[in-house]
């Protein structure tokens, strides 16, 4: 069976600015032409009657909703300093709250027919922080929490959430929870630091 889906993307710059038809309609065309089905959402993620539009576009195209990918993002990197209460609030809104509207628009109709798989996406920033992204790393250390809490939610049936992260160097994904839910974090991360200090160093011929 062909791949049927649904491309959402507003066009906009990475900053969150305007609109274009176009980024969202050229991956459409590459799926078409690949063999596979495919239409294309400028709505934005970020209200909740616009992220409904984009799930109501993919059940009148295809029927029903078998995986929702959450990876709408925008930055507004500025210092603690400098950052307006606006550049936070766009981000938390297309990061966190946008994650939240889209699966909360796919929910119903994954529960009543005891399917469907979630996958939603953070970043190293949101553990770790990141010199400004005071926004982006509290949207993204969020998702984790609406994650695991979804993931509780989800229990009792057979909708499956997955959680995706972007990792900026070796063995953190496997670090994320333990760091998480262990006391000693500042601990653990001083050490995870030296090593990785340590292996850079060695793969550009230094040593300390």
């Amino acid at each position: 069976m062909a791949p049927a889906v649904v491309v959402n993307d507003l066009g906009s710059t990475t900053t969150g600015e305007g609109t274009d038809a176009g980024p969202a309609q050229q991956v459409v065309d590459e799926i078409r032409a690949a063999g596979g089905k495919a239409v294309a959402s400028t709505d934005s993620v970020a209200t909740w009657e616009s992220a409904n539009r984009i799930i109501k576009t993919a059940v009148e195209a295809f029927g029903r909703i078998d995986i929702v990918v959450n990876n709408a993002g925008i930055l507004r990197d500025k210092s603690f300093a400098k950052m307006e209460p606006e550049d936070f609030a766009k981000v938390v809104g297309v990061h966190l709250t946008g994650t939240f509207n889209c699966c909360k628009a796919v929910w119903e109709g994954m529960r009543e027919r005891n399917y469907g798989r979630i996958v939603l996406t953070t970043s190293s920033s949101g553990l770790f922080g990141n010199f400004g992204q005071a926004n982006y790393a509290a949207a993204k250390l969020g998702i984790v929490g609406l994650s695991k809490s979804i993931a509780l939610d989800m229990s009792r049936s057979q909708l499956e959430p997955g959680k995706t992260m972007t990792a900026l160097f070796m063995g953190l994904s496997q670090l994320f929870d333990a760091v998480i839910l262990d006391h000693r974090v500042g601990e653990q991360l001083a050490a995870h630091r030296r090593r990785c200090r340590r292996r850079r160093c060695c793969l550009h011929g230094r040593s300390r």
